[in-house]
């Protein structure tokens, strides 16, 4: 085989194993990028705030020991069974309600720590037991947007507890009327104002639409039936309202976001619920 016939016999080798090394070398190069960049999402993840994710959209607020010290702080002001906790003096104090059983108490420091609040526990009081504790608890001083009473929230993470964070509201920052916030997709304007019904049986419901669903609770002391609607004449409390008025029929009006104190299905205690009501038939 002279030199002319080799080559032509192994020109295809030779265009094949360029094409290889071509492939090659830019694996090799996106392989490495790809490293790089899971790299930075690891660093930064690890830099993460513990606090955890649900205050990823909060819009935070400068954190003080007079803002702390001056306000009282509830997770569930509505609710007989919110937890409390106070600030005094870099001291804390926490009050876990119990239905059932005795309230739990801790008691421990704090300091604030680049604008985040750092609480260590170092005493529980369960009855008349005291135990030393070594808790820690995290929190985030930001917007309550999720809020329909309060402006101004606690955001916090129990290490004892980390899977359900618990917001504690500052209940001198109420909303004001006129205040904008959401219910679920539905914009409000924040109203908190006392109604009348109008009608015999106004209909609470789910959601600001005539085709929703009503809402049912347990009246005290009547626990044989549920309620779906209002009486006439029963006052209500009406929390927020639509932005724009909505048709229903031939009426336009707004639909109003009321409160309505009802008796928990399973325990003999008040609760809050809370549902639409069309505005044609309050006043």
């Amino acid at each position: 085989m002279n030199l002319i016939q080799y080559i032509q016999a192994n020109k295809y080798f030779i265009i094949y194993y360029e094409l290889y090394s071509l492939i090659t070398s830019l694996m090799k190069k996106y392989i490495l990028i790809i490293l790089m960049i899971f790299g930075i999402y690891c660093q930064e993840s690890k830099n993460t705030n513990p606090t955890s994710s649900h205050q990823e959209t909060s819009q935070s607020l400068n954190l003080t020991n007079k803002i702390l010290e001056n306000n009282k702080w509830n997770s569930d002001p509505n609710f007989i069974f919110g937890e409390t906790i106070s600030f005094q003096k870099g001291k804390v104090e926490l009050e876990l309600p119990g239905y059932e059983e005795p309230s739990q108490y801790y008691s421990g420091s704090y300091t604030i720590h680049d604008n985040q609040l750092v609480v260590s526990f170092q005493k529980r009081k369960y009855m008349d037991e005291v135990n030393n504790d070594s808790s820690n608890m995290k929190c985030i001083f930001s917007v309550a947007k999720e809020s329909l009473y309060y402006n101004e929230k606690l955001d916090c993470v129990k290490d004892f507890d980390p899977d359900i964070p618990v917001s504690y509201y500052n209940l001198s920052s109420k909303l004001k009327s006129g205040e904008r916030r959401m219910i679920d997709t539905t914009q409000v304007t924040i109203l908190h104002k006392t109604f009348v019904s109008t009608v015999d049986a106004l209909m609470v419901r789910n959601s600001p639409s005539a085709k929703a669903e009503p809402v049912q609770w347990l009246e005290d002391g009547k626990y044989d039936s549920t309620r779906t609607s209002l009486k006439k004449s029963e006052k209500v409390k009406v929390i927020a309202r639509t932005i724009d008025k909505m048709d229903v029929g031939k009426m336009n009006n707004y639909w109003y976001y009321v409160e309505i104190e009802a008796v928990d299905e399973d325990h003999p205690i008040f609760i809050i619920k809370n549902g639409w009501v069309f505005g044609e038939f309050i006043k």
